[in-house]
């Protein structure tokens, strides 16, 4: 009981758990945008349609972390210390002016090559024109909520978080209802992205006000966040690179089969959203009073509880794949990606893990082995899925994340084991899978067909399976008393 009262004791525990737990449900809303859109897309456009807009989304994604250099880092570092009105002016608007510098240019570059650029993505290069607003946009949003998340404006970012998301459904669901089609899908979303930009940029300014910058601190933030973007980029190819892949060797609408089931897949991601926002902050505490031993011993409970939810989660959409994509899709991608959503699961359990031994690392100031490390997963991943790809189609990229992630979890172990090492929960793990096999014979046995069956088997498998960690004695009084007075405390 020790580790889960050190919790509750923390100063100012209850503001800053409830600040996370606002700001990660908020984040998980986000993640959610992806998965209402994915049946009115699908089911409204097409697979091919979908792909076009599957693969405009991910270049978005892609350009955006290139574009800010990863300043909203610096921001959320150094904001915080700064104590003057003047210097945070200084900083923020700083930061914003030169960003959107950098994404003007951007945007001229993008609406020059529209012909190129469509012609390899696949995309109508009309739609180049809209990637170059969205490009400015995303890019300053970006900036302007960290600074309220350097501020601690937990209930305005949450709102902004939320809001963003909020309004893409709202505006799409409308334009792709209405017969608008893709391109009144995309009109939508540079609507809903302008006025919740002006949103923000009115909350900040009320805020903190507007100063001229002089740009005399922009040189210690870029040298702080420039050797970040590597890291980032390769992040971002190891997440969607398999998708322009795809789009490049098997054509557009197999990523319209492909980006549902990995969309699906990816929700699990949402799952450690919460526990990564607040165990580095409890490390560093305890890392700063040298206290290796408790450490250890959060690095081990995080494990295992993560896995618990994981590894079920991984054995529900694995069954469940063909009739969750049937009914969010359609029978087409179904068919053609039933396969996808279970490999690209399993891969996200080696990203969770990777999360938890990274831990490490960040504690011992190893970041430039970490973006090692994201380089070599992303060439590993794109060698994998030219292979791969060509003899096995988009399962063969699936297969490929997989790999790429089960090997960059296998050395950030590795690795981490050399600074801190803690004892892998394997014997409550082992009963977690039991549980989730167990589970899993029932949902075969349901075999839901419609989104009502979906919902009372999803149910039914919760409690199952927790019924079955119960029995099998992965869970008891500790844990249950640990949740009760956590709710009491917040």
């Amino acid at each position: 009981m020790k580790l889960y009262a050190n919790i509750l004791r923390m100063p100012h525990h209850i503001k800053f758990v409830k600040d996370i737990g606002l700001v990660g449900f908020a984040q998980i809303l986000t993640n959610l945008r992806g998965i209402i859109l994915i049946p009115i897309l699908t089911k409204f456009l097409g697979a091919e349609q979908y792909g076009i807009w599957a693969q405009f989304s991910i270049t978005l994604n892609f350009i955006v972390p290139l574009a800010i250099l990863s300043l909203p880092n610096a921001l959320i570092r150094f904001l915080p210390g700064t104590k003057s009105e003047k210097e945070i002016q200084e900083q923020v608007w700083s930061t914003n002016l030169f960003v959107l510098g950098i994404t003007l240019c951007l945007a001229i570059l993008l609406i020059i090559f529209a012909r190129q650029l469509g012609g390899i993505l696949q995309i109508p290069h009309q739609l180049i024109f809209f990637l170059s607003i969205l490009v400015i946009l995303q890019s300053l949003g970006f900036l302007l909520s960290s600074v309220l998340q350097a501020l601690q404006e937990a209930k305005k970012l949450s709102f902004y978080i939320v809001g963003v998301p909020l309004a893409e459904i709202i505006f799409i669901s409308l334009a792709v209802l209405l017969g608008f089609e893709l391109y009144g899908a995309i009109l939508s979303l540079v609507i809903a992205r302008s006025i919740t930009f002006f949103i923000l940029l009115v909350a900040i300014l009320q805020k903190i006000g507007f100063k001229r910058p002089n740009f005399s601190l922009l040189k210690e933030y870029l040298r702080f966040s420039v050797p970040m973007v590597a890291t980032n980029l390769a992040y971002r190819v190891v997440q969607v690179g398999d998708h322009y892949l795809i789009g490049i060797m098997l054509g557009v609408l197999f990523v319209g089969y492909y980006a549902p089931a990995y969309s699906f897949a990816f929700m699990l991601n949402t799952i450690t959203l919460p526990i990564g926002l607040i165990l580095p902050a409890l490390l560093a505490r305890f890392f700063s009073e040298n206290n290796t031993r408790e450490i250890q011993r959060y690095l081990q409970e995080t494990f295992k509880y993560t896995f618990f939810i994981l590894i079920p989660a991984v054995f529900g959409l694995s069954i469940l794949s063909k009739p969750i994509l049937t009914i969010f899709t359609t029978p087409d991608i179904a068919n053609h990606s039933s396969l996808v959503l279970p490999v690209a699961a399993a891969s996200f359990l080696f990203f969770a893990a990777y999360g938890i031994f990274i831990q490490i690392l960040y504690l011992f100031k190893k970041t430039t082995a970490t973006g090692v490390m994201w380089i070599g997963a992303a060439a590993l991943n794109v060698l994998l899925n030219l292979f791969f790809i060509p003899f096995w189609g988009i399962a063969g990229a699936a297969f490929a994340t997989l790999l790429s992630y089960m090997a960059l979890c296998l050395v950030a172990w590795i690795y981490s084991s050399r600074y801190l090492s803690f004892s892998l929960p394997w014997i409550p793990l082992c009963k977690s899978i039991a549980a989730s096999v167990g589970m899993s014979f029932v949902l075969l046995i349901l075999n839901p067909k419609s989104l009502l069956a979906m919902f009372f088997a999803i149910i039914a498998g919760v409690l199952l399976y927790g019924a079955f960690l119960y029995i099998l004695k992965a869970v008891g009084r500790k844990e249950t008393e640990f949740l009760r007075q956590l709710w009491k405390t917040s």
